[in-house]
């Protein structure tokens, strides 16, 4: 089991970013949270297989809500 913690920045609050990555985490198999910064970015933590999260990690850094 891994444990992973990385921030997305460049104020994503204001596009629900938030939202899209829980979205992400709730339907994957990995167990985790995206928090709103005060500084207008996104804290995301995430456990579970190691390969999973790198690939969850890249769908994100591909990926933008609509």
């Amino acid at each position: 089991m891994t444990k992973a913690v990385f921030y997305i920045k460049d104020n994503v609050q204001d596009v629900e970013y938030r939202l899209y990555v829980m979205e992400k985490i709730l339907n994957s198999d990995l167990n985790g949270t995206a928090l709103n910064l005060p500084d207008g970015s996104i804290k995301v933590l995430l456990e579970g297989e190691k390969e999973r999260i790198i690939e969850l990690y890249d769908e994100i850094k591909k990926e933008r809500p609509e």
